[in-house]
């Protein structure tokens, strides 16, 4: 039963990384139209998109949780 537990985790460990590799280019991609498509002034949008390209990650998260939902 472990033999086929390890074999199991082996088999999907790949998949696995393949996963974490992708999420945050989708996080990336997802943030800059997020942030293209919103109603905000083109000056907020640009400021965001400068955010978003230069600290990717963090960028895109503080877009998704403060950028978006503030008014202009």
């Amino acid at each position: 039963m472990v033999c086929v537990l390890i074999v199991a985790v082996l088999l999907l460990l790949p998949a696995a990384h393949a996963l974490l590799a992708i999420l945050p280019i989708v996080l990336v991609v997802a943030g800059i139209v997020s942030c293209l498509t919103s109603n905000k002034a083109t000056n907020t949008k640009l400021l965001w998109l400068i955010v978003i390209i230069l600290a990717p990650i963090l960028g895109s998260l503080l877009w998704f949780l403060w950028g978006k939902s503030h008014t202009t």
